[in-house]
């Protein structure tokens, strides 16, 4: 088995279509590797500047186990300094082959599909919430003011959403014949099996993706975004860039009515409480949504939460049905 024959078999081995006895020749063979092969097979060119792909601890402790199982006494320095390099290396660059060619296959065949593809619909009123399963498995959690397409059926080759407005997370179905891909607006998300937070409300100002588990890629015409989990992209509206943004603690909180503020501004927390329970907030005072807040709430009632960011933001209301009028307890500066 030559260096290319191995290359192969390594992508084979992430996309999860190599057979047993193949996986097993490899293995030994992996095992048997001197350093000018490696070179070979790793060019360094490849690995310095990648994203390490995941992978799951079970593979990882079973070529550990294979490997050592093997290693003489006498040749255990050498095979050590060996193991710690194939371990790394074997799955960032198998993570990294698979996935370009995987993002690359996407792109053409989603492409020739698209036009001929009819699409389902699924819209929530403000504060409404609604859970659809897909057919192969796929949870998306839909939160208020929310419309989003997906295909009657999927083929078998692809899987596909679109988020026209709103918020979403979705529990991807783990199926490596069938990549996944989310949209919204002109963004891309191309997924293989995780869960992920996708928001685009029509008045924020960016579109924004945030990872709970695994890797997405966010692209936007030639600019991709690689994220993994507590990560999060935004792609501007204003000037169209894709940037990282801040840690995003736990995605998709909304969905367990869980809230967590941490330094942003009473317009953006009002905007979150907008969406899960319906409320609309007016204030005539704008700098009073200015004021920064930082507060944490689990499944409280909007009551509740209204006062203590009324007593942290200074700042009293009365409700109309479903208008909250907001008016400044103090005189700004």
């Amino acid at each position: 088995m030559n260096a290319q024959q191995i290359r192969i078999y390594l992508r084979s081995l992430s996309g999860g279509t190599l057979g047993e006895a193949a996986r097993k020749a490899l293995l030994e063979r992996l095992e048997a590797l001197e350093d000018d092969e490696l070179d070979l097979i790793f060019p360094e060119r490849e690995w310095t500047e990648t994203v390490p792909a995941f992978v799951p601890e079970s593979e990882q402790i079973e070529v550990y186990s294979s490997i050592m199982a093997q290693v003489r006494p006498r040749a255990r320095v050498r095979r050590m300094t060996w193991l710690r390099a194939a371990c790394a290396l074997l799955f960032v660059v198998a993570g990294t082959l698979a996935t370009l060619t995987w993002w690359q296959s996407i792109e053409e065949s989603q492409q020739a599909v698209a036009v001929q593809t009819r699409w389902m619909q699924f819209s929530t009123g403000a504060g409404e919430h609604r859970l659809v399963t897909l057919s192969d498995k796929t949870r998306i959690w839909i939160n208020g003011a929310t419309t989003l397409e997906v295909p009657e059926t999927f083929d078998a080759r692809h899987r596909a959403l679109r988020l026209l407005e709103g918020e979403i997370f979705v529990e991807a179905g783990i199926d490596p014949s069938r990549p996944f891909r989310a949209e919204m607006d002109s963004v891309k998300v191309d997924v293989l099996g995780t869960s992920f937070n996708m928001r685009n409300y029509h008045n924020d100002p960016g579109a924004s993706v945030s990872v709970a588990t695994g890797k997405v890629a966010m692209r936007h015409k030639s600019i991709s975004l690689i994220l993994t989990p507590g990560k999060t992209g935004i792609w501007s509206k204003h000037d169209g860039k894709l940037v990282p943004g801040k840690p995003s603690g736990k995605p998709g909180s909304w969905k367990q009515r869980e809230f967590h503020f941490d330094g942003e501004t009473l317009g953006e927390a009002l905007d979150e409480l907008e969406h899960a329970f319906g409320y609309r907030y007016y204030t005539k005072d704008k700098r009073l949504l200015m004021r920064p807040v930082k507060a944490s709430f689990r499944d409280q009632r909007h009551g509740d939460m209204l006062r203590v960011l009324g007593s942290m933001g200074r700042f009293r209301y009365r409700q109309q049905d479903s208008l909250i009028i907001i008016t400044a307890i103090s005189h700004l500066p």
